[in-house]
């Protein structure tokens, strides 16, 4: 070939006093193959003969690793884990997400990324780690030759016209349980959210944690899909089916987002961290201990064309007892019905779990064509009713369906608030804009 190869693959890890065992850690290189391997990614283009202009492979080949050579080697590593999906989203469109990933982390030069997937295929693959905890446990442990500092899994399901984006970054310092980001957005609007969503990551994972949460662990939630059939009496019976079409989206065994989506209401109530068991199904059993967790969440979710149910349950860690058993029947299954569904059963799990004087619950608030917004996280869209948030003072920021305090756009109206400020003490008051500022100074005085 004419190619020249600029570097083979390089290991950055291994422990202290020892060589790096190959592949754990993946940076910049040549693939064997002749592809360019961009943070263990093979690049999609192809080598033709030298009469094919090469040059031009070359470049964008130089371009790529001069762009990742340029982060420097103290900037925090990032481990991307492979992306998973539901069956309803194109393979193609997580790979474009996964690559457009990496590039943003390097362009942004606040994280860099690396692939260890191999390295945790071949030693987890087989023998699965007994927990997500002692899987992180056992990688903490480990001395890298690079300032490793998180894992990542990025998740994209389909529900109606949307696609669920979803970012898990688990830290190796404090406590394991990870930053959770999610966003919903339509076909073309990629870009716009992935950016949305490595802002709010970048503003979260670099602050400071509360430590004093409870800590929930959640299995992922087991689906039933059932078909109808009623005879002309009027007798009618939910009989098994391998699969159920919901708003135009086909749905197969595997594909839960239930439980990503209680989890993050759960998580978005800032009273709760949440570990999603199954961001690590491929690599470590769904064991967890009462020094890892609180509480275990599982659930279960019929669907089927005419009706559903959302069964959760929820168990002490240490011990096993069962505390809580809800059924959430929905008829709905939009992106409004399924988020309405699992915020719904995450109050129901936080109004059993703590005492009535721990929580408040927010009056209804509207703003439509606004994305609701509190701690940096999403938690609605359009109009927010009883939300449930710590006892205390809170500001619901507004902004996009995809960004916090992305002014309204031209056709909106320029009266609409920006922040509400919510008061949740012996009384529930909401105050708006420069109003709550006066208030949130007095009481902070």
């Amino acid at each position: 070939m004419c190619m020249k190869t600029l570097s083979g693959h390089r290991s950055f890890l291994g422990r202290a006093g020892s060589g790096a065992p190959a592949g754990k850690l993946c940076g910049v290189g040549i693939s064997r193959y002749g592809g360019a391997s961009l943070w263990g990614f093979v690049l999609p283009f192809i080598f033709f003969a030298c009469v094919s202009e090469p040059e031009v492979h070359l470049r964008v080949v130089t371009e790529a690793q001069d762009s990742y050579e340029a982060v420097a080697a103290t900037v925090p590593a990032l481990v991307l884990l492979p992306a998973a999906a539901s069956s309803g989203v194109p393979p193609e469109a997580v790979r474009a997400l996964e690559d457009a990933l990496r590039r943003r982390l390097v362009s942004g030069g606040r994280l860099k990324p690396y692939t260890m997937g191999k390295w945790l295929a071949a030693s987890f693959g087989r023998q699965k780690s007994p927990g997500a905890f002692a899987l992180l446990a056992s990688l903490r442990e480990e001395r890298y030759g690079v300032p490793l500092s998180a894992l990542c899994r990025m998740y994209v399901f389909g529900i109606e016209d949307f696609y669920g984006l979803s970012l898990n970054v688990f830290p190796f310092a404090g406590s394991p349980y990870p930053v959770s980001v999610l966003r919903f957005f339509r076909e073309g609007e990629e870009d716009e959210a992935l950016s949305a969503c490595l802002e709010e990551l970048y503003a979260r994972f670099f602050a400071l944690r509360r430590e004093d949460k409870k800590r929930v662990a959640i299995e992922s939630f087991g689906l039933e899909f059932r078909k109808l059939l009623e005879l002309e009496s009027g007798e009618f019976e939910f009989i098994a089916a391998p699969l159920v079409v919901h708003s135009g989206l086909t749905l197969r065994e595997g594909d839960d987002f239930y439980s990503l989506l209680v989890g993050y209401c759960l998580a978005a109530t800032d009273m709760v961290e949440v570990m999603p068991l199954a961001d690590f199904a491929d690599f470590a059993e769904a064991e967890t201990g009462a020094a890892e967790a609180d509480y275990r969440v599982r659930g279960r979710v019929q669907l089927s064309e005419e009706m559903n149910v959302l069964s959760v349950e929820v168990f002490a860690a240490g011990t096993g007892t069962r505390l809580l058993g809800l059924r959430h029947p929905f008829r709905e299954s939009g992106l409004a019905a399924v988020w309405e569904a699992c915020r719904e059963a995450a109050f129901l799990i936080i109004e059993n779990l703590f005492p009535a004087a721990a929580f408040g619950q927010t009056p209804s608030l509207a703003a439509e064509g606004r994305g609701f917004f509190c701690n940096a996280m999403l938690i609605g869209r359009d109009r927010l009713e009883r939300y449930l948030l710590p006892r205390g003072m809170h500001e619901i920021r507004l902004g996009s369906y995809l960004r916090q305090d992305e002014p309204p756009g031209e056709d909106e109206k320029r009266s609409a608030p920006r922040v509400f400020y919510i008061l949740l003490d012996t009384e529930t008051r909401v105050f708006r804009d420069r109003e709550g500022e006066y208030v949130w100074n007095l009481l902070k005085k």
